[in-house]
């Protein structure tokens, strides 16, 4: 329940926006009431997320700072430095889980500020209903990593190599996936037809999926780990494929004729490139979603932009369809997902 009450007045926000398109004059302070719910929510759960028994094991097992910091060394040192630093505040879980949610989703809401000519309700009802439990409640490191390339992304677009190389450091220090925002540079640097580019990388990616080349080159970096999660979690379904397929097209339709700005055409560029990795990578279908949801992401800032600047009212409210359809969803997905049933300490 607790899930659908925070959804629906986003959902109201958003359609009231976009049918007005304006931003609205007190967009700040409201997004800041939504954002600071869902710290609070993140924060006080018990037993709610795939991942909350394994967090509060990494947190127990990471001493304080002041006492030397040991345990669980195979994680990121960034992460464990974070989490042997709170150690030095106290016992509770709470310290570590109101930490990184904070963290996560204030570093989320201040880069989707940044972003010029954006709905911030739609972004943050999008984050909400497809990113908020899968990510924010389990795979946290990922989440707060996810939030750091949003955070970068005025910084790639504006070319800050800089900016862009300290926060991709910063982000891979929490999870590994962090090294991903330098790739996402590279690639915004590309000038070529989106179109070209598409059907390019998509068939690249294919030949990539049919001689297993990505999963070889993980193997050879990390040890086999592309082999493990192929043999526990199996194949990406063609619906999960051609699903995804449907939304990069969609991205590329509205670059052409609805969107016409370089903030949008280097964002779906970036966009795409989660989307190669996804089809190169889909014998394994556990680590081509980790992969491709940190570009997913995007998202959030691709939608809530068209929603932005579409110019007719018929247009808005078509793709408000569109992409709410979707989020919802995912929403009825998470929300059926028994280990998301919301717990509190108290």
């Amino acid at each position: 329940m607790i899930y659908i009450i925070t959804a629906i007045p986003l959902f109201i926000l958003s359609f009231i926006t976009i049918i007005s398109k304006k931003s609205t004059k007190y967009s700040t302070y409201i997004g800041w009431l939504f954002v600071s719910t869902l710290i609070v929510m993140a924060s006080i759960r018990y037993n709610t997320g795939t991942d909350f028994h394994t967090y509060e094991t990494i947190w127990r097992g990471i001493t304080p700072l002041h006492e030397g910091i040991s345990g669980y060394s195979y994680l990121e040192p960034g992460f464990r430095y974070f989490v042997s630093f709170l150690k030095m505040f106290g016992d509770s879980s709470v310290i570590f889980f109101s930490s990184m949610a904070f963290l996560t989703l204030t570093i989320m809401y201040i880069g989707l500020k940044k972003v010029d000519d954006i709905n911030i309700y739609v972004a943050l009802s999008i984050y909400f209903m497809v990113f908020y439990m899968p990510y924010a409640f389990n795979g946290m490191r990922q989440a707060l990593a996810m939030s750091i390339f949003v955070f970068s992304l005025t910084y790639i677009i504006n070319k800050d190599f800089k900016k862009t190389f300290a926060l991709s450091l910063i982000a891979a220090s929490f999870h590994i996936s962090g090294l991903l925002i330098l790739l996402a540079y590279v690639v915004s640097r590309f000038k070529i037809n989106l179109i070209y580019y598409f059907l390019i990388g998509t068939i690249l990616s294919y030949l990539f999926f049919q001689f297993n080349v990505l999963g070889q080159l993980i193997d050879l970096a990390f040890g086999a780990k592309f082999s493990r999660h192929l043999e526990h979690w199996g194949g990406t379904s063609g619906f999960q494929l051609l699903l995804r397929f449907v939304i990069a097209s969609f991205f590329i339709f509205v670059s052409y004729y609805v969107v016409k700005s370089r903030s949008f055409h280097k964002v779906v560029v970036i966009y795409l490139l989660g989307f190669f990795i996804y089809v190169a990578l889909s014998d394994a279908n556990m680590m081509a979603t980790r992969f491709n949801m940190f570009f997913r992401v995007l998202e959030v800032v691709l939608f809530s932009m068209i929603l932005y600047q579409s110019r007719y009212l018929a247009n808005r409210v078509l793709f408000f369809v569109f992409v709410f359809a979707i989020a919802i969803a995912t929403l009825y997905v998470n929300i059926s997902n028994p280990a998301n049933i919301y717990n509190t300490f108290f």
